[in-house]
C-alpha cells in the first residue's frame, strides 16, 4: 500500500502516520500499529469544539453562533450566555459544554493511552482555538492544559497556526508579525 511505497522510497526516515476522519483521538484509540519501528503516531486536538471552533464559520454544529465561550466552563457565564440565545444549534453546543482540565484529560487520554500500550512514539501536531470571539484568557488556559497534558502523556505537540485564525503572532497593518505574550506562556515559551 501507500506506506510500504513510502517506505521503499525512505527507508531510512521517520514517517508520522496518523488516523483517518481529521486524526482525533477516537480515531487514533482505534488504529492498529504498523510493523515498522521508525514511525510516529499522530493525532489533532480540538476538543471541545465549543471552546475551540467558537465563531468559525466552517463547521457543521452550532459553533459558529457561539462566542466568549470561558474555558474552564464557568456555570454562572454560560447560563448568562444561554438565556441570550436564540440559535437552536449554538444553544445545543453551549449545553453540552463541560470544558474543564480533567474533561480534557480524559480525551487526550484516548489517544495517549494508546501510545502507552502500543509503545510508540506520540505527537499531537495540531491544536488550538480559534481566535476570531474567543476570550483570550480562556483560549491560553485551554492551549496551556492540552499542551501540559501532552507533556504529562510523553507526547511531542504543535499549536495551529502560526498567523492565522488559531494564531501565535499577530501581525500589524504594516504586515510585521510579533508573537503574543500570553500565548507563548501557554505554550511554555518565553516571551
Amino acid at each position: 500500500g501507500l506506506f510500504a511505497a513510502m517506505r521503499a522510497g525512505a527507508p531510512g526516515h521517520t514517517i508520522i502516520v496518523t488516523s483517518n476522519k481529521w486524526s482525533g483521538v477516537d480515531e487514533m484509540a482505534a488504529f492498529k500499529p504498523l510493523a515498522d519501528p521508525n514511525v510516529v503516531y499522530n493525532f489533532h486536538f480540538y476538543e471541545p469544539m465549543a471552546e475551540t471552533h467558537q465563531g468559525a464559520s466552517w463547521t457543521s454544529g452550532g459553533e459558529k453562533g457561539l462566542s466568549a465561550v470561558v474555558y474552564p466552563v464557568d456555570e454562572a457565564s454560560k447560563a448568562g450566555q444561554l438565556a441570550k440565545m436564540t440559535d437552536p444549534a449554538a444553544r445545543k453546543v453551549l449545553e453540552e459544554y463541560r470544558g474543564s482540565r480533567g474533561w480534557v484529560a480524559a480525551r487526550l487520554a484516548r489517544a495517549l493511552d494508546w501510545g502507552r500500550a502500543n509503545r510508540v512514539p506520540m505527537t499531537c501536531n495540531e491544536f488550538g482555538v480559534y481566535t476570531k470571539v474567543s476570550l483570550p484568557e480562556s483560549r491560553c488556559r485551554w492551549i496551556r492544559d492540552v499542551r501540559e497534558l501532552c507533556e504529562e502523556g510523553g507526547a511531542g505537540w504543535c499549536m495551529w497556526d502560526y498567523a492565522g485564525g488559531f494564531k501565535v503572532a499577530n501581525t500589524d497593518a504594516d504586515g510585521h508579525r510579533t508573537a503574543d505574550p500570553q500565548c507563548l506562556r501557554a505554550l511554555g515559551l518565553s516571551p
